[in-house]
């Protein structure tokens, strides 16, 4: 039975090959007239279910959720563009001059709630002759 030594059988009296497609209809389809096989109903149901431990052996899966929706929403989400604004003042001792002994600084803070950071500004005052403006940048305190 090597390939190039094979001997014509001498029983064979049809040498054709049997179409299996067909057209029905307007569409080719399978023709499956002598591709009967016996079914068992209880066994496709029981896959439709999803392999209950009756048949295989295996718990049956549980029901699928949507994850992708979480059920409390982030805090970056929740609080996104929500800031907490607070004006504040602190003291400077003032060592150079006798007629002053502190001044008072006023501050603007600024809290994220988004993600919890801080950013605090002293607005600028024209000819004061302190350097004012940007304490801190947005960072985490």
């Amino acid at each position: 039975m090597l390939p190039g030594n094979v001997h014509a059988d001498p029983t064979v009296t049809r040498y054709h090959k049997t179409q299996l497609l067909g057209i029905k209809d307007n569409t080719i389809c399978e023709k499956t007239i002598s591709l009967k096989e016996e079914r068992d109903d209880s066994i496709l149901n029981n896959l439709r279910e999803g392999a209950p431990q009756g048949l295989t052996g295996v718990p049956k899966r549980a029901a699928q959720e949507n994850d992708a929706i979480p059920r409390v929403a982030p805090k970056w989400l929740k609080h996104d563009r929500h800031v907490l604004k607070f004006d504040s003042y602190f003291l400077e001792p003032v060592v150079e001059s006798r007629d002053e002994n502190y001044r008072i600084r006023k501050c603007i803070i600024y809290f994220y709630l988004d993600d919890d950071t801080f950013h605090i500004i002293e607005p600028r005052v024209q000819n004061s002759g302190i350097p004012q403006g940007v304490f801190l940048k947005r960072a985490k305190l």
